[in-house]
């Protein structure tokens, strides 16, 4: 019986969980960039951050209401919007290329992480990962 209560426990503790409410600054600070793909997919794979505020500093916020945010460093555009509940758009757009990408992603807050994750795939944290420093310049 024990065993069981503390399989139940365990497993509250680590599974999504709906009980929050997404907000945008929720978005910027604990949003998994790891459970979508993007341009930050090989960016991952090298670094130990996760999150858009890792890689994109508050200065870098250039549009911010409740529901929509705006991250530009160099060329590299991200707009963030809540389109329903614990439902986000995420546009990222590389100026000076043809990198262009818009999709739609339900999120589930993960009480075991303590942040934001979408269903759509997880980027590991590598084992041998290097700490970010500073901002992204696309040139």
């Amino acid at each position: 019986m024990k065993r069981i209560l503390s399989a139940m426990m365990f497993l509250s503790f680590c599974m999504p969980s709906q009980a929050k409410d997404l907000s945008i600054d929720d978005v910027y600070q604990s949003f998994n960039l790891r459970s979508i793909n993007s341009s930050y997919g090989q960016r991952l794979k090298h670094y130990c951050q996760s999150y858009l505020k890792d890689y994109f500093p508050a200065s870098s916020i250039t549009e911010k209401t409740k529901t929509k945010m705006t991250l530009e460093s160099g060329n590299d555009v991200w707009v963030i919007a809540i389109v329903g509940k614990n439902k986000i758009n995420v546009t990222n757009h590389i100026t000076k290329a043809t990198y262009l990408s818009s999709n739609d992603y339900e999120l589930l807050f993960n009480k075991g992480t303590a942040d934001w994750r979408a269903k759509e795939t997880f980027i590991d944290v590598p084992a041998l990962c290097v700490n970010y420093q500073g901002t992204v310049n696309s040139q």
